[in-house]
């Protein structure tokens, strides 16, 4: 595991959605305890939005623009210092992340696997038609 889908991280909602879902469970604000409860709680808590000079060396593409990236506090020397706690965000990641999977290096393991098995299913979609066709004409 190289550790670069993790710097920066980016997620399909926008911190404020969030931080307004946080606050509705938790009007008094997060207590230490509650920061690992879940994604939201997580994200609001350790995840800390990248500066514009950072933003402006990673090289996005016109949609990407609009997106919001993060750097967490557990993320150091291209390692997670908080594997065992993490959340599912990041233990799934970046199967939450399918739409953004171009943002991800070409020698990504996941980018791999995962282009890897959406191919082999497109393979057999497509021989599942072909045989339908075939079975359909000879019907005929």
């Amino acid at each position: 595991m190289c550790g670069k889908c993790c710097n920066p991280v980016t997620m399909t909602d926008s911190l404020e959605k969030i931080k307004q879902r946080n606050k509705k469970r938790f009007p008094n604000g997060l207590t230490s305890e509650d920061r690992f409860i879940d994604n939201d709680t997580f994200i609001e808590s350790f995840w800390k939005p990248l500066t514009e000079k950072e933003i402006s060396k990673l090289d996005l593409t016109k949609d990407q623009r609009n997106m919001d990236f993060f750097k967490c506090e557990f993320f150091k020397d291209n390692k997670c210092t908080n594997w065992n706690k993490r959340p599912l965000i990041c233990k799934y990641y970046p199967l939450y992340h399918i739409p953004y999977m171009d943002f991800l290096i070409d020698d990504c393991g996941y980018k791999n696997k995962l282009k890897e098995v959406l191919n082999e299913h497109y393979d057999i979609r497509t021989d599942l038609i072909n045989l339908t066709n075939d079975v359909e004409g000879i019907l005929d």
